[in-house]
């Protein structure tokens, strides 16, 4: 049977209760407790939790059944909730870490020369022309570039073979943008000369490309730095969409020139979270 009582606002344990010290059990005999209050701060308790020589002995039992802490109290709050389920937004009175603010856009940008680029005689193709490399002003971009030129009347190419490590903090790509190619061509036409990308997963068979590019009006840069880029991965591409942490990414671009119609290109971008 339950009984009523007083109500007690800081947590007071004795210390050793032998049969000697009885008659003074509702002393406090641990003076380490004071020393947690001073390292964790005095806490506030909904309910009694040690028992009185005054107690009854239905009072007794009751107290030695009682939790020392209201479950209320040890419930998470709203925010904490919500930082645990990656949501919420970082603030002076919510202090928790959320997706939001750990999902950072990374871009990673290689330019030309890319960064333990090897190149490549293209399988199954005629490979007689100039792989060079230079930089140029076009409007107020300065562009580093790889620029592939053959005077031969068919089709000669060549590939600049790239390969990517997923990163460990990766995540997701971008979803319309989850890597560029920056291109530039003589001509505006695929005749004489054009662009293909060709993705592939290290130690996996297949591969995705985009093919037959060309600059849309010749002799320009199309690329992600001005917005106006026409070599474009989403992140639903079949290559792209299978990669986790760990996995190396080729990136294979394949150039082709005749009648000494060149071809450029310049950064690769990856764009992704994590």
């Amino acid at each position: 049977m339950s009984s009523s009582y007083t109500t007690n606002l800081g947590l007071r344990k004795p210390a050793n209760k032998d049969p000697d010290t009885f008659d003074i059990w509702d002393q406090v005999m641990n003076g380490n407790m004071e020393i947690l209050d001073l390292a964790f701060g005095s806490r506030a308790y909904t309910q009694q939790n040690y028992i009185a020589n005054s107690d009854s002995h239905s009072q007794s039992l009751d107290k030695l059944d009682m939790k020392l802490k209201d479950l209320a109290d040890v419930a998470p709050t709203t925010d904490q909730k919500a930082a645990l389920a990656g949501e919420g937004t970082p603030s002076g009175s919510n202090l928790f870490v959320t997706k939001s603010y750990v999902r950072m856009a990374r871009k990673r940008v290689l330019f030309p020369e890319f960064p333990s680029a090897v190149l490549a005689i293209a399988p199954g193709g005629a490979n007689t022309g100039i792989l060079s490399t230079g930089a140029e002003v076009s409007g107020n971009y300065i562009y580093n570039y790889y620029k592939w030129l053959s005077a031969e009347a068919a089709f000669q190419s060549y590939d600049i073979s790239v390969q990517w490590r997923v990163p460990e903090t990766f995540l997701e790509f971008d979803v319309g943008r989850a890597l560029v190619v920056d291109i530039c061509t003589e001509e505006a036409s695929a005749v004489n000369n054009k662009i293909d990308v060709i993705l592939s997963k290290d130690g996996v068979a297949g591969s995705s490309s985009i093919a037959d590019q060309f600059s849309t009006v010749l002799g320009t840069w199309y690329s992600e730095r001005e917005g106006n880029e026409i070599v474009v991965f989403t992140s639903a591409d079949a290559i792209l969409s299978t990669l986790v942490v760990g996995d190396t990414l080729n990136i294979a671009v394949r150039v082709y020139s005749k009648s000494s119609k060149y071809v450029k290109i310049g950064a690769i971008t990856i764009q992704y979270e994590g």
